[in-house]
């Protein structure tokens, strides 16, 4: 059996916390490595919150996850016992970088609202989700979760979810999100990725991006402009120069109403080819990003509050957008 160098690690939104019961990534019925436990798991979605350090250092690639864990805001217990994608899984950590290092080196497990379940593989550079499961609602005993508590369960859930602060002032304000909010976040559209940079003088170094399902790929490959299954765009770092000088341009894209304008462009066909267009103008303080397909007479434009966007010329800030306001103004769930 073919071992790999990985971590483990769990994960859970920062406004919808988690604590898990157990959880266990498994390779054989009797053999597994475990998800780390947190108190509670919350963070950016995708990002890796807790870390055991194992005197192994390589293991097999697990073919199932055997997990049971309670959502704070729910106040429920999820269940899971569902096979992994080991092939895919196991091409992914044989890829190497330039230098021959292996591109993944972490398997993170997420868990969402109504007993959403993701999985990812992740490194430095890059980040893929492999898997997006659902759970079944399931019970467990207080004394067995938390022996050694005297609270019951409702009790329990809002003495943990006080004490997340943020989330408990936004589930006081908000309530619980939408049933599909992360089945929004993990949906796919076929585009690629094409800066245009006006001033013929300019050379495009590179585009960092970061995905709504957790992904990211910070690699500054080209793999950005060929078409390709995507979630939608949260945050893109688009490299440039001109001349001596250069340029890192940061854009943020609002949630909803990118949300709503790829459901306009898409309607009910997501493998449509679109070629999502960052237009800088030759002022690098003017942009706009284009939808652009071939059923389309000309472009569609993302309205100026759709995004965000900073601009950094060798390392001193050039341009904010009017609408700039981060962090408060960012992706937050």
């Amino acid at each position: 059996m073919t071992k790999y160098p990985y971590f483990v690690s769990g994960n859970a939104p920062v406004l919808y916390p988690t604590e898990t019961f157990f959880g266990n990534l498994m390779w054989s019925e009797d053999d597994g490595i475990s998800v780390p436990y947190s108190y509670p798991f919350a963070a950016k979605w995708g990002e890796s919150v807790s870390m055991h350090i194992y005197d192994e250092k390589e293991f097999p690639i697990p073919t199932f996850l055997d997990m049971i864990w309670f959502s704070i805001v729910e106040n429920q217990f999820y269940s899971i016992e569902e096979k992994l994608p080991a092939e895919k899984m196991e091409e992914l950590f044989q890829q190497k970088d330039e230098k021959g290092n292996p591109i993944y080196d972490y398997i993170i497990v997420g868990m969402a609202p109504f007993g959403n379940v993701a999985v990812w593989l992740a490194g430095h550079q890059k980040q893929t989700e492999v898997a997006w499961l659902k759970a079944v609602k399931t019970d467990v005993e207080m004394e067995d979760f938390c022996p050694s508590t005297n609270l019951n369960r409702e009790e329990y859930a809002e003495a943990v979810f006080k004490n997340a602060k943020e989330a408990y002032e936004y589930f006081q304000a908000n309530g619980l999100p939408n049933r599909m909010l992360y089945e929004n976040y993990m949906a796919r559209f076929n585009y690629k990725i094409h800066p245009v940079l006006e001033d013929e003088t300019a050379e495009l170094q590179g585009v960092d991006v970061w995905y709504y399902n957790g992904e990211f790929d910070t690699c500054l490959t080209d793999e950005y402009s060929d078409y390709a299954m995507r979630a939608k765009p949260r945050k893109m770092i688009v490299h440039y120069k001109v001349g001596k000088a250069k340029y890192n341009a940061y854009i943020w894209f609002d949630d909803v109403k990118t949300r709503v304008a790829f459901s306009d462009f898409y309607g009910e066909d997501s493998a449509k080819e679109m070629n999502l267009v960052i237009d800088i103008r030759k002022s690098n303080k003017e942009f706009h990003i284009l939808m652009n397909g071939d059923d389309l007479e000309k472009p569609k434009e993302l309205p100026q509050e759709n995004v965000e966007i900073l601009v950094f010329k060798n390392k001193f800030e050039s341009y904010r957008s009017d609408n700039y306001d981060r962090p408060s103004g960012g992706w937050r769930k």
